[in-house]
């Protein structure tokens, strides 16, 4: 349940702007043209929830495309051992991005999507076969779980905002290296408590300090709420390929990786350390 609390809270923000955004435009339209717009944006979301919709979202929206011939053939192995334990084609739908992150993970209800660096690594011997399989089994389980039900709709739903996410996830990257503006941003409540407390003293509407300072506390929340929904993939990802006994394999894949908090924790979850007794005489 705190996944999808979580996940929630991650969400709102663009959804929220989509919404208002859509309302402007509906506003400039003729009735006719407002109706279409307004009527468009549903009926996709619901459409979606299908296995052809989320198929199609999946490639508009993150650029997703089938394998090609020498990809599946890469990932002939680990499909094959996803089908016989039932978690592969037809109920799961892989598909490749070409995009950076994590190997394989997880988007909507049926919809595994791999990078092509995976399949590169694969390819060149940097994976072993049992890695790869393990990588998928892990985005499978992240499937099982509630948090990603509603990818696509959401998708859909925020696509009027995708471009300023965008471009502030850019401009966050590239701005978030200097250590002034990094700084200025941490201390970011500052300003929006007085920019809240001007709006009351100079007799403007209550609701536009309340939305101001919801505003600032949702710039604090939303990057936790998505860091900790992402967290709780991996982790559920991890618990679902260990029960499926691809343990051994997933960890020799983490301990590639800079230890850090966070993957100390993941190694601990599926090896914890066994205890040592001593005996005093």
């Amino acid at each position: 349940m705190r996944r999808v609390v979580w996940k929630v809270i991650a969400e709102v923000p663009a959804l929220v702007g989509s919404a208002a955004m859509v309302l402007v435009v509906i506003g400039l339209l003729p009735p006719w043209a407002a109706a279409l717009v307004l009527g468009a944006g549903p009926v996709w979301a619901i459409w979606s929830l299908t296995a052809r919709g989320e198929r199609g979202v999946a490639r508009l929206v993150l650029g997703a495309r089938p394998p090609t011939a020498v990809e599946l053939a890469s990932l002939a192995h680990p499909i094959t051992v996803l089908c016989g334990q039932q978690m592969g084609p037809p109920a799961i739908d892989v598909m490749v991005v070409d995009r950076p992150g994590w190997p394989a993970h997880g988007f909507g209800r049926r919809t595994l999507l791999v990078t092509r660096d995976m399949i590169t690594s694969r390819r060149r011997g940097q994976l072993s076969r049992d890695e790869t399989t393990t990588l998928l089994v892990a985005g499978v389980g992240a499937l099982r779980t509630a948090v990603p039900r509603f990818d696509a709709p959401v998708a859909v739903l925020t696509l009027p905002v995708l471009p300023l996410r965008v471009v502030a996830a850019v401009v966050a990257a590239t701005l978030g290296r200097v250590p002034l503006v990094a700084f200025a941003w941490r201390i970011r409540f500052l300003t929006v408590g007085i920019a809240a407390w001007q709006m009351t003293d100079s007799g403007l509407p209550v609701a536009l300090s309340v939305v101001s300072a919801v505003v600032g506390v949702l710039s604090y929340l939303v990057p936790v709420a998505r860091n900790r929904v992402w967290r709780a993939l991996l982790l559920a990802g991890d618990d679902f390929a260990s029960a499926a006994g691809h343990g051994p394999a997933l960890l020799r894949f983490l301990r590639r990786f800079p230890d850090d908090e966070f993957l100390v924790g993941r190694v601990h979850r599926l090896a914890p350390p066994v205890p040592h007794l001593s005996v005093v005489r």
